[in-house]
């Protein structure tokens, strides 16, 4: 059975997130349009109040954690292709690449990936750009609050409770440090995730 608990862009858990958008400037400088560091903030709940959700682990014992993870899938052999699916290295090196055209990625040899953005190379026939460098989950600091993140380390989960009734939101505060992109490009490189939960009836 589906989870009832995500990602909220209120406090009164009405608006489930899909995606929350950040952009920056390129050469990381700040500006009423577009600051730097950029600080987001989400909620994670449930709107049920008849429900509450733990850590499945140890349901209201051990922390709920949240952790900010890579959205980029890496290369793998074999694997099927569509236009414009994007992925990076099977090791990372810091940038991510377009498909140019669909198809099967070779069956036992990863390309040699160019990291200038513009440049191509080619896959059993699917030609790869190099499209932007990718951000990392190490360039988000995450905490309940927006003072907190000053004192967050980079990349770290954080612990959010043993239990959340249903009805209230927890705030997930987010800083994006890097700013890597041009202003007005989106990215979706990385995304929210927790540990196994489990919802019960309170």
């Amino acid at each position: 059975m589906a989870l009832e608990s995500s990602f909220h862009s209120d406090a009164a858990l009405t608006t489930p997130i899909v995606s929350l958008a950040s952009k920056q400037l390129e050469d990381d400088s700040s500006s009423p349009a577009y600051p730097n560091p950029a600080d987001r903030v989400a909620y994670f709940g449930l709107a049920n109040a008849a429900k509450k959700v733990e850590a499945l682990s140890n349901p209201g014992v051990d922390q709920i954690q949240i952790n900010i993870v890579s959205n980029v899938v890496g290369w793998s052999a074999g694997a099927t292709i569509a236009l414009s699916d994007i992925v990076q290295p099977s090791t990372p090196n810091g940038y991510k690449y377009q498909a140019q055209g669909a198809g099967t990625t070779h069956a036992t040899v990863e390309p040699t990936w160019p990291t200038v953005i513009g440049e191509t190379v080619d896959d059993n026939g699917i030609t790869w750009e190099c499209i932007d460098e990718i951000h990392a989950a190490s360039e988000f600091r995450l905490a309940t609050s927006q003072a907190g993140l000053d004192a967050a380390t980079p990349g770290a989960a954080i612990n959010v409770g043993t239990t959340i009734n249903g009805g209230t939101g927890v705030s997930v505060w987010m800083r994006i440090d890097q700013g890597v992109h041009p202003a007005g490009d989106p990215y979706a490189d990385v995304r929210l995730e927790t540990n196994d939960l489990v919802e019960s009836v309170i």
